[in-house]
């Protein structure tokens, strides 16, 4: 009787405890939600009409003439590929009801805040409400996403669209309607930065192994709604262009930028270029990128060792706590040091799990967001990397920290109650 009378009284205890943690978990994300909000709403406003770098003047330029002219163009005359039209589109729709610049950069908070409650539902599914909670609270306390939340970038919005693929194509027995909408979404992701297409590959080669029942299907519906998405914005470049474009014509720039005499590790946009840009001053965005890609192809080609070591560097330097540029999100030492304190840690904690994987092997989840967090340092080196670029992707290894360190807690309370 007294050992029924304990194992009552333990149950008992064990899901008032559970209701508890439920509770203080939804009350901490509902919190760092609103103070999310509440900071964005306020540095937005206190930023006004202020750009703070070039390329946010063009994405506000692009979605204004979609919005008052339904032309995707620069100056309200000329067609435009060189930007990828997928954050535009969205910044259009605001437009269209009046937004300003202060509503557009408010916009990236509220993606923000979605990606916290992505990363919360995501890992309360797979783990626990507090894994969930973990990474909220990481995301927030990770200054660079604030900050980049508030420039005209579309690195919020296409974390967003990764996370909410990823909650979709994680699900075990993946049904036909769910790949459907999973693909469509990706498709706009890489509308929105098409270097996500390397990622998609990724996806599909772990969905074929680890959807078992019906991976031919899964597999094959992802990658046409995709393809359907992307195809709707590649026809209209030959229509316009009467030439293949896939999504931008911005990828020989980047290429010739991470491929040059000039180009260094950490050097990101502060390249000397100028000697190939005086060739192409009478071309066209297109045959400038195709130029670009020439160029850049030919010198990997003819300075093949350095080119290797420059590719490995760049490679490592995916990992950096800092960019080196002018028109780096980080400027100055402080703001260095800030990143250092604040990466490093999460950083440090995804190398110690990788380290455990004997004692604890990665699941297949976790097994996706090592895969493609590693392996698009691998793919950004062959372009050059940078710390705006890897952000979408720090997402993916704030969740796997967010596990181990719910893993660590569950297993100490564990040998707590033992004791």
């Amino acid at each position: 009787m007294n050992l029924e009378t304990t194992l009552n009284d333990s149950a008992a205890s064990s899901s008032c405890h559970t209701s508890s943690q439920i509770v203080t978990s939804t009350r901490i994300l509902i919190t760092l939600c609103a103070l999310t909000i509440i900071f964005g709403v306020v540095y937005s406003t206190n930023l006004g009409d202020r750009f703070l770098f070039a390329d946010e003047k063009e994405y506000y330029g692009l979605a204004g003439n979609l919005a008052s002219m339904q032309r995707y163009t620069y100056s309200g005359q000329h067609p435009s590929v060189y930007r990828p039209p997928g954050y535009p589109l969205i910044l259009s729709v605001l437009r269209l009801f009046g937004a300003e610049l202060v509503h557009l950069r408010i916009l990236n908070y509220v993606f923000l805040t979605g990606c916290m409650l992505l990363a919360y539902r995501m890992l309360k599914k797979r783990a626990s409400g507090r894994a969930g909670t973990i990474a909220a609270i990481i995301i927030f306390c990770y200054p660079v996403l604030l900050y980049t939340a508030g420039t005209l970038y579309p690195t919020i919005l296409a974390s967003f669209l990764l996370l909410t693929t990823l909650h979709i194509l994680t699900q075990p027995d993946l049904s036909a309607k769910n790949s459907i909408f999973a693909g469509l979404l990706f498709g706009f992701l890489i509308l929105t930065i098409p270097s996500f297409v390397f990622a998609l590959g990724v996806i599909l080669i772990w969905l074929w192994f680890t959807q078992k029942k019906s991976r031919a299907k899964v597999v094959s519906l992802t990658l046409l709604a995709a393809a359907l998405i992307c195809s709707i914005w590649i026809t209209r470049n030959y229509i316009v262009f009467r030439s293949f474009v896939f999504i931008s014509a911005n990828g020989g720039l980047n290429l010739i930028l991470g491929n040059s005499e000039y180009t260094k590790p950490n050097s990101g946009y502060d390249v000397d270029i100028s000697a190939y840009y005086r060739n192409t001053l009478k071309m066209n965005d297109i045959e400038r990128d195709d130029y670009y890609k020439k160029k850049a192809i030919e010198y990997v080609l003819n300075h093949k060792a350095q080119s290797i070591k420059l590719y490995a560097l760049k490679a490592l330097n995916y990992f950096n706590f800092t960019s080196g540029t002018d028109t780096s999100i980080l400027k100055n030492q402080s703001a260095n040091i800030l990143m250092l304190v604040t990466y490093g840690p999460i950083l440090t904690l995804f190398i110690l799990r990788l380290a455990s994987f004997r004692r604890r092997p990665l699941t297949p989840f976790e097994w996706i967001l090592v895969i493609l967090y590693l392996s698009n340092a691998l793919f950004s080196a062959i372009f050059f990397t940078r710390i705006r670029f890897r952000l979408p992707y720090d997402f993916l290894i704030i969740l796997v920290v967010a596990l181990y360190l719910d893993s660590f807690l569950l297993s100490r309370r564990k040998r707590t109650f033992n004791n």
